[in-house]
């Protein structure tokens, strides 16, 4: 039967196309306020296509997927050829590729999720071909879900080791950009100096280290402050820099009641408050002892060379010692910016 005019259904109408049993195809227009008309392709897909329409009802076959990281199938029957594929019960070649090792392809079989691996489930042989490592059963579904990230999503350069990628803003990122944390600048912070990158940071940077130490004991009656012999001198490299004092050692005396005081001296000048450190003693064998610990940060704005050094009293005329003659007490001292 032919016609040589538009054929019109009437409304809500379908076109119904059977098979060579009962089986049934039907097109039916939706309920659109705008009349439209959608050309066929003029060739078969080439398989794994999908038709498109260019917003004129030209419809054509392109290959699956959308814009970002683009996604489509490839679906076979284990034992049934298909496209490229032989109907192999473990090789499959593809019609579209994929990048080995890129994770750019995913394996289900029978709906179950594979995993790629010499002694796992299937290797990628090359971008066309997959091939599983034991036999599969004629019958069984087989599908490749390709993802292939498209210009969208943007560029990414090749760097070397030790180096980080930038994102340019462009819609791509640059890598080989090489990053330091030592003497190089930080741009946007402070001046871009050493000093200041650090102090924007809240860093603290070393800048020399004296140490001292003492294993002589040192003994006073005197209930004022007086310079023991654990001291150390440095000389700052600017008047701006800090200086950090850490002193450690033991004090103690042969009366408990005999309250101890240590402070921490510069140039001989008390730099801690009136009563410096004092707390409990620990008596041991009629000796009354007391551990003692100071840090301590000085701001002493000068560049000339400073004398720091642990200066000790009594609450009474009785003899106190720093130092137990055998043990070792030590000072240090840390210029930091």
């Amino acid at each position: 039967m032919g016609f040589s005019n538009n054929i019109t259904l009437a409304s809500s109408k379908a076109l119904v196309l059977t098979d060579n049993s009962t089986n049934t195809v039907s097109l039916q227009a939706s309920n659109s306020t705008t009349s439209y008309t959608l050309k066929l392709p003029t060739t078969q897909s080439s398989g794994t296509q999908v038709l498109t329409n260019d917003g004129s009802g030209n419809l054509s076959w392109t290959a699956g997927g959308g814009t970002g990281s683009a996604a489509f199938r490839e679906d076979y029957v284990v034992g049934t050829a298909l496209n490229n594929y032989t109907g192999s019960t473990t090789v499959f070649n593809l019609v579209n590729s994929y990048v080995v090792g890129g994770h750019s392809l995913i394996v289900t079989l029978d709906g179950d999720v594979q995993t790629v691996g010499a002694t796992i489930d299937y290797l990628e042989t090359n971008s066309t071909t997959v091939t599983f490592n034991n036999a599969l059963v004629v019958g069984e579904k087989v599908s490749f879900i390709f993802q292939t990230p498209t210009t969208s999503g943007g560029t990414v350069n090749t760097g070397t080791s030790g180096q980080i990628a930038v994102y340019n803003g462009t819609n791509s990122v640059t890598s080989g950009v090489t990053a330091s944390m030592n003497n190089t600048k930080i741009t946007g912070l402070a001046n871009g100096t050493a000093s200041t990158d650090a102090a924007a940071f809240g860093q603290i940077k070393v800048l020399q280290t004296i140490t001292a130490t003492s294993t002589t004991s040192f003994s006073t009656t005197s209930t004022s402050y007086v310079t023991t012999n654990l001291s150390a001198s440095i000389t700052p490299t600017s008047a701006s820099n800090r200086i950090l004092i850490i002193a450690s050692g033991d004090i103690g005396s042969n009366v408990g009641t005999n309250q101890i005081f240590v402070t921490l001296a510069r140039n001989g000048v008390n730099i801690l408050n009136a009563n410096g450190i004092t707390g409990p003693q620990i008596q041991i064998a009629g000796y009354y002892d007391m551990p003692v610990t100071v840090s301590y940060v000085d701001s002493p704005a000068s560049t000339s060379s400073l004398t720091y050094a642990i200066q000790i009293k009594g609450s009474a005329s009785n003899a106190i010692n720093f130092g137990s003659g055998t043990s070792t007490q030590s000072i240090t001292l840390v210029e930091v910016v």
